[in-house]
């Protein structure tokens, strides 16, 4: 996915911008929380929480609005 970015006049891959990768990396870890949590688990909570996070991980990255300001590039 790409995003216009008016100042520069071009557009700009959404994975390319500090506000996804900061996101990414946050989303990153949880995961790892989860995963530590998920040792302890049997295996049908250990199945729940790995669709929950699935879920939560994608909609925390999709619905945003990300915008541009001098340095995020």
């Amino acid at each position: 996915m790409y995003i216009y970015d008016e100042k520069n006049n071009a557009w700009v891959a959404l994975r390319k911008t500090q506000a996804y990768k900061r996101k990414r990396r946050l989303a990153r870890d949880y995961w790892i929380a989860a995963l530590l949590v998920m040792a302890l688990l049997p295996l049908g909570a250990i199945i729940f929480l790995t669709f929950l996070m699935t879920f939560l991980t994608l909609t925390f990255l999709d619905e945003s609005l990300y915008h541009f300001h001098e340095g995020e590039l």
